[in-house]
């Protein structure tokens, strides 16, 4: 029953009620309010009377007992709210009430997600360092084999070989990076674990 062109060009802000008033006292019984004479109120927000507004109608939204907010109606008529629109926005609240649950339910749902995405992300990581582990002490192992006859055969070579032999040199090299080989392997075994 309000005409809309008393309503033209006012914005959400106009038509906030201060909080000392009538918010108050639905914050404080939990129950709805009607406010038959807005002009008749002193503690109804004046921006409400001078765009027309006579009545309003306040409804907690309520869940689970705890208030989250109020809903509002407001009419250019007096006395504008009956027993059935009170009825009525109190059945619109409990479905506002049920629509902010489930969004609250839906972001826990959002991030407990994030959070099995992040858990299965670092499991795949350890995983994955694991199994480079795994790898790199089976290739130190199958390195070592050969290192480990490859320094055997120089050193005894090396023994048996004079000191004027030209080849003692080259086996001194042969064992010497044979040696610094092993150091890699140490280093990488190292790494593994």
């Amino acid at each position: 029953k309000t005409s809309a062109e008393n309503f033209q060009g006012i914005r959400p802000q106009h038509l906030r009620v201060r909080r000392s008033g009538v918010i108050e006292q639905i914050l404080a019984t939990g129950k709805p309010v009607v406010v038959d004479e807005v002009k008749s109120d002193r503690e109804i927000n004046s921006a409400l009377i001078a765009v027309g507004i006579k009545s309003c109608l306040g409804v907690p939204i309520k869940l689970d007992n705890e208030i989250l907010g109020v809903l509002f109606a407001y009419s250019d008529m007096a006395k504008a709210f009956s027993a059935r629109h009170v009825n009525l926005m109190d059945t619109f609240a409990g479905q506002a009430a049920t629509a902010i649950q489930n969004a609250r339910l839906y972001q826990d749902l959002k991030t407990q997600m994030k959070n099995l995405q992040n858990t299965q992300a670092q499991l795949m990581q350890a995983e994955k360092l694991a199994a480079i582990g795994r790898l790199a002490a089976n290739m130190a192992h199958e390195i070592n084999n050969p290192l480990t006859g490859i320094l055997m055969a120089s050193s005894v070579l090396d023994e048996q070989a004079s000191e004027n032999d030209p080849k003692k040199r080259e086996l001194q090299t042969i064992t010497g990076e044979a040696l610094r080989a092993r150091g890699i392997i140490r280093n990488l075994l190292d790494f593994a674990r």
